[in-house]
């Protein structure tokens, strides 16, 4: 039998990656190490059809420190473009809200330990980790299934150089904080109660991915950033989308992940495009895939969506470079 891939390296690509981010400092993406290396991501430009439009920038939430830096087309957008979007304005993310929606939507009633909500096999995994990684057992105890399981990814990434401060949407928050206005389509409230509304089940399950393939998800980070350095759509959705294919049992879930939450931020875009502003828009990657995917989506609505070339100059004749 296969093992999945993917589902537990994009856990993080929802709450707990914001929550983390609101932690540190990243900086805007000119301030990070040099590197000889340039990123070609998935970008494209959606024009409205009654003017206005969007720069859409599919974006990883966690990268190292030495990643890729950008061509002159991504920075050359965000200059033309009046606002920035992103899934959650991390600007506005204090430690408090982190910790209050921690609490109400993470953390165990007091009489209630993780174990408990557990099958053995699980518990018997957990508690071999906890042992190898010299981890407190205890705090662990604390936190629902869905928690525990982003606790364990983000230990295990963290060791190995990447930093959710280091996201890319971060960057831009950070790049555009007192430059540009900020809007983000989701809060981080949604966020968590988007995966604490998962059934126990799957809460079990992303919890025993994430045990069961710890050894792996260092390697499998690599080899998703490196497609989305790249550009590679058809990489990206097949490590994405391959664990749907593979345990059709995870279908409410990325349809709470993904699906639902694209038609969301897309009905959004098509509201803020109204004013006939241009806005550079920074999301998961993973929401701007397949016939589902934010640029499919606004296509179906009417707006020209075209993908930008790597050190294409032109964006878009419509819109107007700013003043030197």
């Amino acid at each position: 039998m296969r093992r999945r891939r993917g589902l537990a390296l994009w856990l993080c690509a929802a709450a707990l990656s914001a929550a983390l981010a609101s932690f540190g400092c990243a900086g805007g993406w000119r301030d990070r190490a040099a590197s000889p290396v340039v990123a070609t991501p998935l970008f494209w430009h959606a024009q409205a059809p009654g003017g206005g439009g969007f720069y859409l920038l599919g974006s990883v939430h966690i990268q190292a420190v030495d990643a890729p830096a950008f061509g002159p087309e991504i920075e050359q957008a965000y200059r033309r473009s009046d606002a920035v979007v992103v899934e959650v304005d991390v600007s506005r993310v204090t430690p408090a809200d982190v910790e209050s929606q921690t609490q109400r939507y993470a953390t165990l009633p007091p009489h209630l330990r993780l174990d408990a909500l557990l099958a053995p096999d699980t518990r018997a995994l957990l508690a071999r980790y906890v042992e190898a990684h010299a981890l407190s057992a205890e705090r662990l105890q604390r936190y629902r299934p869905w928690f525990a399981s982003q606790m364990i990814l983000m230990t295990e990434l963290e060791a190995a150089g990447y930093d959710a401060a280091l996201g890319v949407d971060r960057a831009f928050v950070d790049q555009a904080n007192g430059e540009k206005p900020i809007a983000g389509l989701e809060t981080l409230s949604s966020q968590f109660a988007m995966l604490d509304g998962q059934p126990l089940e799957l809460q079990e399950l992303m919890l025993r991915d994430v045990l069961l393939r710890s050894d792996d998800l260092v390697a499998e980070t690599g080899e998703l950033l490196e497609a989305w350095s790249r550009g590679d759509e058809a990489a990206l959705e097949r490590q994405i989308f391959e664990p749907l294919e593979e345990a059709p049992e995870l279908q409410s879930f990325y349809a709470a992940l993904f699906w639902q939450r694209n038609a969301a931020m897309a009905t959004r875009l098509i509201e803020l495009a109204g004013d006939g502003q241009t806005r550079f828009v920074v999301l998961g990657a993973g929401h701007m895939l397949g016939a589902k995917g934010i640029p499919a989506l606004l296509a179906e609505q009417g707006f020209v969506v075209e993908r930008v070339s790597p050190g294409e100059a032109s964006l878009s004749p419509d819109v107007a470079a700013p003043p030197p």
